[in-house]
């Protein structure tokens, strides 16, 4: 380092790491959940605690519907403000017990975890937020937000209780995909 450089101060580090972080955990566009890197992490202490405190858990997972299209219509910034606003909704549903998340492999895929819930009462919750109207609109456009909804409970996970926290996580998000694509299969015939 020569004389003219100087070194960040403690405070300039802190404040770089905890960007760093930020942008780990959480999705840009949307501020949910990642499901990948420091997102995965905090996603996965949620299911250890909810498991030694012998909680149910939950897990709901939302493909919007006609997303290329609007990209391939207008473009990508709209496609963006159409997630933005989704993410936006589903925060409101979420509330204290559920985490909210967005896939880092299919981006127009969300996903949350509910922590302490029946899973009844979550899927007569999410099938009223699916039945709602969603509005999205920019200056070039707007319309309605469709998605097709799985939503698996830990009790329909075999032999849960020998799973690691990432085993089951993968398991429920395996299983609410395939509850997912089945209700996408009956919508589109």
């Amino acid at each position: 380092m020569s004389e003219t450089e100087t070194r960040p101060s403690y405070e300039e580090l802190l404040a770089q790491r905890n960007q760093l972080i930020e942008e780990l955990t959480f999705d840009e566009l949307t501020g949910l959940y990642r499901t990948e890197k420091w997102g995965r992490k905090v996603i996965l202490e949620r299911v250890k605690q909810a498991l030694q405190g012998s909680q149910n858990l939950v897990l709901a997972l939302f493909d919007i519907r006609g997303l290329r299209v609007i990209n391939n219509s207008y473009d990508h910034e709209t496609g963006d403000q159409v997630l933005k606003t989704f993410a936006d909704k589903l925060r409101e549903i979420v509330g204290e017990n559920g985490l909210g998340m967005r896939s880092h492999t299919r981006g127009d895929e969300f996903g949350v975890l509910f922590l302490g819930l029946k899973t009844e009462e979550i899927e007569k919750r999410l099938r009223e937020f699916q039945n709602k109207r969603l509005n999205w609109e920019t200056q070039e456009a707007s319309g309605n937000i469709s998605f097709t909804l799985g939503i698996v409970g830990l009790k329909e996970i075999k032999e849960s209780e020998k799973m690691t926290e990432g085993e089951l996580f993968q398991a429920l998000w395996k299983c609410a995909s395939e509850k997912e694509r089945e209700e996408h299969r009956k919508a589109n015939g």
